[in-house]
């Protein structure tokens, strides 16, 4: 067209590319490039997943950091709890299915809150001072129901609203107790204490819901976290727990 230009017919254009254009000449001509292409796209997406659930796995590090603060916490006495009907499954890995299915699967923890533990170690931070439009305030721990990154900020959702902190979630996963915080997901820490309920979701992910400032807010974690996170509310259901 250029070459031709400005005597170039939009005749001759429509002639040539629309109208005699679906040839399977044309479509033999393009289809090696959009195979190319097709390709190329499938395994960069397939390289990103990779790499985003290599920084959801903890370092070693990590692991050894938390399974000291695991083994260090005092051991809790395990009672049974009275639950009005419907009963809840006997355990958590009753509720979740073995394999997974496209169909969603929900299961709901009815079980009673823990609000105070006598089991936490002194070690452990109890309070957290919490930046707002309205001023400063010192937040209780237990109060907490998650803590967030968001663009590079560290966010608490508490009673009393929204709170911005200084320390970052790496610092928080050590200094919190293992018992009743668990980080879901590199940008989020749940109190177990607030958690309602948690779904499989879609590609090896699921969604847990956890109290919020004014509703249930739905978190994404993934499937790598899904052992862990079994065990976690298993072992903070197991301590002596009061009810609202």
């Amino acid at each position: 067209m250029l070459r031709e230009f400005p005597h170039y017919s939009f005749n001759r254009y429509l002639d040539l590319y629309i109208l005699h254009g679906f040839t399977s000449a044309t479509y033999l001509l393009y289809l090696p490039f959009i195979i190319i292409l097709g390709y190329i796209l499938l395994n960069v997406s397939l390289v990103r997943d990779f790499l985003q659930i290599n920084a959801f796995t903890p370092t070693h590090s990590q692991k050894q950091a938390i399974t000291l603060r695991r083994h260090s916490s005092p051991a809790a006495t395990i009672i049974k709890e009275t639950i009005a009907p419907p009963a809840p499954p006997k355990s958590v890995a009753e509720a979740v299915p073995a394999a997974e299915s496209e169909s969603f699967t929900t299961f709901s923890i009815n079980t009673p809150i823990t609000v105070n533990s006598p089991a936490s170690a002194d070690k452990y931070i109890k309070f957290i001072d919490g930046k707002a439009t309205t001023g400063e305030a010192f937040l209780r721990i237990d109060d907490c129901y998650f803590f967030e990154t968001v663009e590079e900020k560290y966010f608490v959702e508490h009673p009393k609203g929204r709170f911005q902190v200084s320390k970052p979630l790496s610092v928080l996963e050590l200094e919190l107790d293992p018992i009743h915080f668990f980080r879901i997901h590199r940008s989020c820490i749940i109190n177990m204490n607030h958690l309602n309920s948690y779904t499989y979701w879609e590609k090896g992910k699921y969604l847990v819901y956890v109290k919020g400032t004014n509703q249930a807010r739905e978190l994404v974690m993934p499937r790598t976290r899904l052992d862990a996170f079994k065990k976690s509310l298993s072992e903070n259901r197991s301590l002596p727990s009061k009810q609202l």
